[in-house]
């Protein structure tokens, strides 16, 4: 999540600077700006919720940047981002790293993963088992319909994750909306859905199992940018 003077918000932490040199596509209203991601992620909302929305981004960059920005010690900063995600999206539940390592190690045929972070970052490191999806587009809810379509797996749980947590908490409110609409063919009760707490940042600096794109173990994660890099302890990021 971004703010630059107070005007750009982005709701899936893209870093504003970085976004606009690569000449992202922006709408903006005479407070705030958007980028593509974010427009491609409120597709799904009613209009009259988008003001709301809008207003209440804002506020929180504002609220997170300014506590950050007092922050230099990457585990201060992970617990703040933490509960910036918790804040942000209450209804989402979460598991713990040592509960979703567990459930890799002993039952990880009753999982579905989900990175909902970009190509490259993907690249760097993943969780074993994971598949890239991108959040901007229906193939969540695609995926997810193939996947709960197959009756033996229907109970599976669905973890979502990314750098720290927003965007996989954003993918999953999402699905959870998707999967309770009325046209959808999820049986009931409806698997659950999961932000995997802390993303990767935690993940990573707990130094728990990742893979790179050859398949084999690092310890290294994707920073995204140079403020999220904060998140991570030096040894931890990759070189973009």
């Amino acid at each position: 999540m971004a703010a630059m003077r107070g005007l750009l918000v982005c709701f899936t932490a893209v870093g504003a600077a970085r976004a606009l040199q690569a000449n992202a596509v922006f709408k903006t209203s005479k407070t705030t700006i958007l980028c593509k991601n974010c427009l491609s992620l409120l597709k799904g909302f009613p209009s009259r919720e988008k003001p709301v929305l809008f207003k209440a981004a804002r506020t929180m960059a504002e609220t997170f940047l300014q506590k950050v920005g007092r922050v230099s010690d990457p585990k201060e900063m992970r617990s703040l981002a933490t509960e910036w995600v918790h804040e942000s999206f209450p209804e989402v539940e979460t598991v713990s790293t040592e509960t979703l390592q567990s459930w890799i190690e002993n039952n990880p045929e009753e999982l579905l993963i989900l990175d909902t972070r970009s190509p490259a970052e993907y690249e760097v490191s993943h969780l074993p088992g994971a598949i890239l999806i991108d959040p901007q587009t229906n193939a969540p809810q695609e995926l997810l319909q193939k996947q709960l379509s197959q009756e033996h797996n229907q109970h599976k749980r669905i973890i979502c994750y990314c750098t720290v947590g927003y965007r996989a908490s954003m993918t999953a409110q999402n699905l959870t909306k998707a999967l309770s609409s009325e046209d959808s063919i999820t049986p009931k009760p409806a698997p659950k859905i999961y932000n995997a707490e802390g993303g990767l940042a935690k993940w990573a600096t707990e130094r728990k199992q990742m893979i790179d794109k050859q398949g084999g173990p690092t310890s290294l994660v994707h920073p995204y940018s140079a403020e999220w890099a904060k998140l991570l302890e030096p040894e931890l990021q990759a070189q973009i």
